[in-house]
């Protein structure tokens, strides 16, 4: 018998791995540079991606403990649920996954680049 458990964990909360994205991007702009010989994607998507480490650093997020106990009441619970919705998005999730597609992405859009951020709007970037 297989017996399996779903944890859907939402948005983690990054820990130190933000410092080490950081240093990724920065290797990936120039290696961009290096390729094109300009800085073509840096200035078109920079502010974007940097708008986007800026949210997600503002984000409360669920912390990686939560997930841990999720994980451990899976492996120790005599009758385990078959699945285990860690933080406030993953809850949420399947009820915006019932609206139609363009108001998800408008959802989307506003809460990660327009009005509803928390890091606020990109300038130049229409919604």
């Amino acid at each position: 018998n297989i017996e399996a458990c779903m944890i859907n964990p939402g948005f983690v909360k990054p820990t130190m791995l933000m410092e080490e994205g950081k240093k990724l991007t920065e290797k990936m702009w120039k290696d961009c540079e290096d390729k094109l010989k300009s800085s073509i994607a840096k200035d078109e998507y920079g502010p974007l991606f940097d708008h986007f480490l800026k949210y997600s650093a503002l984000q409360p997020g669920t912390h990686v403990v939560e997930v841990s106990k999720a994980a451990e009441h899976a492996l120790l619970a005599k009758v385990p649920r078959t699945s285990y919705k860690v933080g406030i998005d993953s809850k949420l999730a399947p009820i915006v996954g019932m609206m139609p597609t363009g108001v998800r992405e408008l959802i989307a859009r506003h809460g990660i680049y327009g009005v509803l951020s928390p890091a606020g709007t990109v300038k130049g970037y229409r919604v």
